[in-house]
């Protein structure tokens, strides 16, 4: 670029040359700057840059045909040389002019040491911005799902029944499946819970007409007896489907309560809770996915069950074993043989396997278990008697 500043500013009229001794391109005004003009004319050097202070023999400037150009490296004194040579008229003849220029090779690598540093510079600004434009596109997309996954969380511990917010439009048709499935859950469970009651008290009625009836048999009203058990047994009853997602209760405050009225039903006997999960671990690991009714049945019919085998004592015992937490109810009675057992846990004999009452509880226990996918094991206490315990699996 420089051979074209001196080029620019030179003129030639009647073979006399007119070159003004400051030029364009400030690097051949200033001394030292690294950077030296020459312009010869016939093989002699007629001009020089005012930043020449230490010429180098017009002689060992690079020759070059008119109108091209050569470039060579002087490695023994460090140097670039170029040479651009060109016509120019005057008197009616062409005159060739030879323009040179000549640079240190110390200048060209800080000027190239500054180029590299100021291109990584603006690279690393530029990768730094790219990055940052990345991030911000990828929180856009992370953001909803991760209020997505916030809110079925929620949902999951039944703490909300449809999901909220706005998402886009990606996961707004997910969003709206959701909430339609749990919609349609909880009328469904709602259309069975009205069916059953309605079948149950449809059949009421005429079994009251028939029970009233004079002169019926003792096996007859014995029947009888036995379906308007089954009839309150359906009437009781949980859900017929769990909710995929129930909010989490505390059991502790319904263990107290059952035991506390039961207390009043049983004078004779003691009731004692035992546990061993400490008060600040009570609140996490006590919660159980569980609707507050069904936990009232199900530890309800067992502490019951105790009471009536049991001679003076029922201790309600809670542990934690793992991932499970297990609620053993233990009496000092005469206890369940093995065989009898097996029975109750097996369905089809749950109606006749405890005594006069326990039957319909125990059937209840058993339907609550399965529907919460807990386990229902029974063992014999410590205290002589049974111990019936109820094992639920959590996260």
């Amino acid at each position: 670029m420089m051979s074209y500043v001196l080029l620019s500013a030179f003129e030639i009229n009647n073979n006399v040359i007119d070159m003004p001794a400051v030029v364009y391109d400030e690097r051949l005004n200033i001394p030292q700057s690294g950077y030296q003009g020459y312009i010869k004319l016939n093989d002699s050097l007629v001009w020089q840059s005012a930043s020449t202070l230490e010429p180098i023999p017009s002689r060992s400037l690079p020759v070059a045909s008119v109108g091209e150009s050569r470039f060579i490296v002087n490695t023994e004194k460090s140097l670039f040389l170029y040479t651009f040579t060109a016509e120019f008229t005057s008197e009616n003849q062409y005159i060739p002019i030879q323009f040179s220029v000549v640079n240190h090779m110390r200048d060209v690598a800080a000027e190239h040491a500054v180029f590299t540093r100021s291109l990584w510079q603006y690279g690393a600004l530029l990768t730094s911005v790219v990055a940052l434009l990345l991030l911000l596109i990828l929180l856009s997309v992370i953001k909803p799902l991760q209020h997505l996954m916030a809110q079925l969380q929620q949902a999951e511990k039944g703490k909300i029944r449809a999901l909220t917010g706005h998402y886009p439009k990606e996961l707004a048709q997910a969003k709206h499946s959701i909430n339609n499935l749990l919609e349609n859950e909880d009328f469904q469970k709602k259309r069975l819970q009205n069916l059953g009651q309605d079948l149950a008290h449809s059949l009421k009625t005429p079994l009251s007409v028939m029970q009233n009836q004079p002169h019926l048999s003792p096996e007859l009203q014995q029947e009888i007896q036995t379906i308007e058990q089954i009839i309150q047994r359906q009437l009781n009853r949980p859900a017929l489907g769990q909710n995929a997602w129930v909010e989490q209760i505390d059991i502790l405050p319904i263990l107290a309560k059952t035991m506390q009225s039961l207390q009043k039903i049983y004078p004779p006997i003691v009731f004692t809770l035992d546990q061993d999960i400490t008060a600040s671990q009570s609140h996490n690991v006590l919660e159980l996915p569980i609707e507050q009714t069904d936990a009232y049945e199900l530890f309800g019919n067992l502490i019951d069950n105790a009471a009536k085998a049991a001679r003076s004592k029922v201790m309600v015992q809670i542990t934690r074993e793992d991932k499970r937490l297990i609620v053993a109810v233990h009496d000092d009675g005469t206890g369940i043989p093995t065989a009898q057992r097996k029975n109750i846990l097996e369905r089809g004999q749950r109606l006749d396997t405890y005594t006069s009452g326990q039957g319909i509880g125990m059937a209840m226990v058993s339907d609550i278990t399965d529907l919460y996918h807990a386990t229902l094991q029974i063992t014999e206490s410590d205290f002589g008697g049974a111990k019936v315990a109820v094992i639920f699996t959590y996260q």
